[in-house]
């Protein structure tokens, strides 16, 4: 065969020719590159199409996130609603969301603090200068923010409210007691205990025979509890017990808690995250993540309820009913990116801090003035 007969028949199968080169270049790519990747690029261009072509018919109503960003900081800055730009806030402004929700009649399904409150508050609960929401009287004195915080809480305890823990680094081999130590003590020269019982409740017996495989974790920051943040510092003498007393420290967040959930989530090669694990294991525990403490509770379930089944947990709710949520190999659910963040037609209702404030503020308000006959 000539080069020319060669190059002929090569033209008359030129389509034929190419596909199969084509198809061999990408194979040898997938076999000896990074196939992950691919994955990770089709997902988003999945994502991307699906958005387009198949928009949702009608945005979620039933969940409003309240955004603290930076805008929060320097909303109305020096009028009523004027704040520093300081964080973090105290936990005084966190009481008076409780308190306005109460007055203005509104009884959400749970609020949820996707905010770590991993160290106390004790400073005397009062509006802090440039922090002042409505018009009121001061807390009785010696009262601390965190304790203001929890008697908020209590005093609505038909509204479940849940805090975010934070569990780290997130691992795929469980990790040793000499390691936990070591990582307190590395961290903070602290003393190593286990989390209090009342945050244990939240998760349950880790088995591996029933759970695996599952991630791992070595430290845990969560809600303050003074009765364990003073057993990781070392022994407490009773004059500091009574000088943490005076100081309002003698409260825990937790306790007012009805649940407390891990917010950990680590990206991809590519800073992306797409897949969030409903579970992680500390310390001989395992931990449901804050989004799934809420759905549970929501369904009438605890987290020990819950079965884990190949590719699915399965939730049992008070209803007699299963609810299956799917999972990859190391109980992690993909995360079903709808829209952005920033789309306001089609997402969700974000709200900013400040001018929820402000709307409540009004609605009281409104209802003083027409009980007094006033017109709004």
């Amino acid at each position: 065969m000539t080069l020319k007969t060669l190059g002929a028949r090569l033209s008359e199968s030129g389509p034929v020719f190419v596909a199969c080169t084509v198809g061999i270049l990408f194979g040898l790519w997938v076999y000896f590159g990074d196939y992950s990747s691919i994955e990770a690029t089709t997902i988003n261009l999945r994502f991307k199409l699906r958005n387009q072509l198949q928009p949702w018919q009608q945005k979620p109503d039933n969940i409003i996130f309240i955004d603290i960003n930076d805008a929060a900081l320097i909303q109305n800055k020096g009028g009523k609603y004027g704040t520093p730009r300081r964080w973090p806030w105290p936990r005084y402004n966190y009481a008076e969301i409780h308190r306005l929700l109460k007055e203005a009649g509104v009884k959400p399904a749970a609020i949820v603090y996707d905010i770590v409150f991993d160290l106390a508050d004790d400073a005397s609960a009062e509006p802090p200068k440039g922090y002042t929401l409505v018009e009121e009287e001061a807390p009785d004195e010696g009262i601390s923010n965190d304790q203001l915080f929890v008697a908020s809480i209590e005093a609505a305890s038909d509204v479940p409210v849940f805090f975010a823990a934070l569990f780290t680094p997130q691992s795929k081999e469980p990790f040793t007691q000499e390691e936990y130590e070591k990582a307190y003590a590395d961290a903070a020269d602290l003393n190593w205990v286990p989390p209090p019982p009342k945050f244990r409740s939240f998760g349950m017996v880790y088995e591996p025979a029933r759970h695996d495989s599952i991630y791992h974790a070595k430290l845990v920051n969560h809600p303050w509890d003074t009765e364990w943040w003073s057993e990781v510092s070392g022994d407490i003498s009773e004059e500091e017990m009574m000088q943490m007393e005076f100081m309002g420290l003698v409260t825990s967040l937790v306790d007012s808690a009805s649940g407390a959930g891990m917010t950990t989530n680590d990206p991809e090669e590519d800073g992306i995250i797409r897949a969030a694990p409903l579970f992680i294991e500390f310390d001989g525990y395992l931990y449901p993540s804050l989004a799934f403490q809420v759905v549970l509770n929501q369904y009438g379930a605890s987290v020990r309820d819950v079965r884990f089944e190949d590719k699915v947990i399965v939730i049992p709710t008070d209803k007699g009913e299963e609810i299956e949520v799917p999972v990859d190999d190391w109980r992690r659910v993909i995360l079903n990116f709808r829209f952005g963040w920033e789309d306001v037609e089609n997402g969700f209702f974000v709200l900013n801090y400040w001018k929820l404030i402000k709307g409540l503020d009004w609605l009281i308000h409104e209802e003083e003035l027409r009980k007094s006959g006033g017109v709004p």
